[in-house]
């Protein structure tokens, strides 16, 4: 990329896979790598060379996209809550050895999301869906657009002084202290 445009300003690394909800101690070694091969290794490789070309031309900002699953855990998704645990961390520790090269790295970290599986289980399943819903402050779940914003808007220039954080887009949801 920066040998055809010149530079990376920023990248958006925006992966990740789940696993149905199963208690603890019934997941599996296999549902355990197989998320952390995305959602961990496979953000750690492009971090690593984002970093290198960032560092190089001394400056860039980096994005990543986690999880209110991040920040506190769910019942049932403990490979996913760890895996994005992790990304948490990666990316506050890049973001600490790289602000002072005037590289950015920061993270948002969606809640309950209007996502092509979620519409079909707000169809086979409309009270438990109503049931999440009004339980976020908001009284909706995010949209795929307003997570796209936060990606753009931690990339921009209007973020100039923000590394490290992971930005809650959840509707007021995470200020009760669960997904």
């Amino acid at each position: 990329m920066a040998e055809r445009w010149g530079s990376l300003d920023f990248a958006h690394n925006n992966a990740g896979v789940g696993a149905a909800s199963t208690p603890f101690t019934e997941q599996d070694l296999a549902t355990w790598e197989r998320i952390f091969n995305l959602n961990v290794f496979g953000a750690m490789m492009f971090m690593k060379h984002e970093l290198r070309q960032m560092d190089k031309q001394g400056s860039g900002a980096i994005v990543n996209t986690s999880s209110m699953s991040g920040k506190s855990g769910s019942p049932g998704l403990s490979p996913y809550n760890a895996s994005k645990w992790a990304l948490n961390g990666m990316t506050q520790t890049a973001a600490l050895e790289y602000a002072s090269k005037g590289v950015r790295v920061n993270a948002f970290c969606p809640g309950a999301t209007v996502t092509t599986s979620l519409a079909n289980w707000k169809e086979s399943s409309p009270d438990a869906y109503s049931a999440v819903t009004a339980a976020i402050p908001m009284k909706r779940m995010t949209t795929v657009e307003e997570q796209a914003a936060a990606a753009v808007w931690l990339c921009s220039g209007q973020a100039s002084y923000i590394t490290g954080t992971l930005l809650n887009v959840e509707g007021g949801d995470g200020i009760l202290g669960k997904q």
